[in-house]
C-alpha cells in the first residue's frame, strides 16, 4: 500500500502541480541515511547526535523517503520548497515511523 501525505499547500515540481507527495521509509537502506548527511551538510544544517530528537534530520528522512517512492521525479532540493506546516507533517512521519 502506498503511503502518502495529502499537502495543505500544492508543490510544483518540474510544472507539474503535486497535490501529495509518495514517500516509502522501508525502502530506505544504509546508503539513503549516509546521503541523507551529505544532503544536510550540502545546504547548511548540522545534525544532532540525538537523532530522536532533530527535527531537521527528520525532515531530511521524510524527503529521502520521497526521493525513493518517487524514484527520483521528486528530489529532496523539489521536498525543501514545501510549506512549513507540510514539511513538519512530513518530518513528524519520519520521527513515528523510525523513532517511537
Amino acid at each position: 500500500m502506498e503511503k502518502v501525505l495529502t499537502l495543505k499547500t500544492p508543490l510544483m515540481v518540474n510544472g507539474e502541480e503535486l497535490k501529495e507527495l509518495p514517500y516509502d521509509f522501508e525502502a530506505m537502506t544504509a546508503g539513503s541515511l549516509l546521503r541523507i548527511a551529505g544532503d544536510m551538510a550540502a545546504t547548511g544544517h548540522s545534525r544532532t547526535t540525538v537523532q530522536e530528537y532533530d527535527s531537521d534530520y527528520h525532515f531530511f528522512l521524510f524527503a529521502q523517503a520521497v526521493e525513493l517512492a518517487t524514484k527520483g521525479k521528486v528530489s529532496t532540493p523539489d521536498v525543501l520548497r514545501l510549506s512549513a506546516i507540510d514539511a513538519i507533517k512530513g518530518g513528524a512521519l519520519a520521527r513515528s515511523f523510525f523513532f517511537l
